[in-house]
């Protein structure tokens, strides 16, 4: 690792915004050695590592009922030359169902999500 921040902190790279899982995920691997660099889509993760913006980045690889992310792959495959996996986390995922305040699980009619969380539920 270069460590671009020139500290004992680590830039690392993950897919989504700030709270995301993938942030967690680098979170309970890095601790308090991390700066979070956020990117829009799996192949800026890859990009901003293969160009040495970041040090590290954080993907999913597996996910344990929607299977392979396989753009993923795909991603490893292309920048496979310069990119290792040096580390595996199992990370649980834990989704909540969010409304405005006083509203019961009852009242709930529509439910509106990414479709990557109705392949996560058993």
């Amino acid at each position: 690792s270069t460590q671009s921040t020139g500290s004992s902190h680590y830039k690392i790279a993950y897919q989504g915004e700030p709270g995301c899982y993938s942030e967690a995920a680098a979170e309970s691997i890095f601790k308090d050695k991390l700066v979070g660099v956020p990117q829009t889509s799996f192949e800026d993760v890859f990009k901003s590592l293969q160009c040495g913006e970041v040090d590290m980045a954080v993907l999913p690889i597996e996910n344990t009922l929607g299977g392979s992310v396989h753009i993923n792959y795909d991603h490893l495959l292309r920048y496979y030359h310069s990119l290792y996996i040096i580390c595996e986390l199992n990370f649980k995922v834990e989704h909540c169902l969010l409304a405005l305040p006083g509203v019961q699980k009852s009242q709930v009619k529509k439910v509106l999500s990414h479709p990557q969380f109705f392949t996560k539920r058993p």
